[in-house]
């Protein structure tokens, strides 16, 4: 069976004070099932905005590829890597990844984010 493993925070801007962990140990999340966590309402300060950040990768012997496999939703919305053509919601990363000239995104409409096989999280 495989598992997706994740890790999860939640911060606000870019304050250290203003972070906060939702899920502190990685977690396993079988086929079919799914995971929610909650946190009390934050509302940023003018100039700050909310930021959500994981690791995941699908447990496998060895680097294997990718696939959509995540898809993640904050109140009720789902989340994708952009808000449309001209805002992005993805920060740490282009939009795109690939080799050999075959650009491959990060989030597909429908399919979710791609994540990596891998055997833990300093391969992924």
């Amino acid at each position: 069976m495989r598992l997706l493993w994740l890790l999860a925070c939640a911060s606000v801007g870019l304050a250290q004070e203003r972070r906060w962990t939702l899920q502190a140990e990685s977690v396993a999340i079988g086929p079919g099932e799914h995971r929610e966590w909650s946190t009390p309402a934050i509302q940023p300060a003018p100039g700050e905005r909310l930021v959500l950040e994981w690791s995941a990768r699908m447990e496998a012997p060895a680097f294997g590829g990718s696939m959509y496999f995540l898809d993640v939703t904050v109140n009720g919305q789902l989340v994708a890597a952009s808000l449309d053509r001209t805002r992005r919601r993805l920060l740490n990363k282009p939009l795109m990844t690939g080799r050999a000239g075959r650009p491959l995104p990060w989030h597909a409409v429908g399919g979710g984010w791609r994540i990596v096989y891998a055997p833990d999280f300093e391969v992924a």
